[in-house]
């Protein structure tokens, strides 16, 4: 069942602060991780690797290739980057971010498709998402 698509609500004055590469701390504390792990895959092709790690498909988490789909989209529209990855959250970095506010709620009903929980536990409506996509250069998506 597709989740119902929320408010667009209130542009914000000011978007959230970045979260940045976050599968590297505490999600708690913030503090950065005693230990992380790096890994060489078979692959030159960064939005393969939930499908080598077979990463997905539990809870509303979509299944690798969903995955792989969307990451090639942003790779290709936003110039979308998978950066970090961990149990259940995945850091992307940006360098082309949307330029207008209706590219940015499109993209954030696009990204709330994908990850319901980046608004329904996160910021509520699309445009604080928005307003997010527009100026933050790392995208963040977790499933619980």
């Amino acid at each position: 069942m597709e989740p119902q698509e929320p408010e667009i609500g209130q542009w914000p004055s000011q978007a959230y602060p970045s979260t940045g590469l976050s599968v590297a701390s505490d999600v708690l504390t913030s503090k950065p991780l005693d230990r992380v792990h790096i890994l060489r895959l078979p692959t030159a092709e960064a939005a393969a690797v939930p499908a080598v790690l077979r990463w997905g498909g539990w809870n509303a988490c979509p299944a690798p290739e969903y995955h792989v789909a969307a990451l090639r989209s942003w790779r290709e529209r936003y110039d979308a980057e998978l950066i970090g990855l961990s149990g259940d959250v995945m850091n992307l970095r940006v360098t082309h971010r949307p330029s207008t506010r209706d590219e940015a709620i499109d993209l954030a009903r696009e990204q709330f498709l994908y990850c319901e929980d980046i608004v329904s536990q996160g910021t509520g409506t699309l445009a604080p998402l928005a307003a997010m996509l527009m100026q933050d250069p790392w995208w963040f998506f977790w499933w619980d």
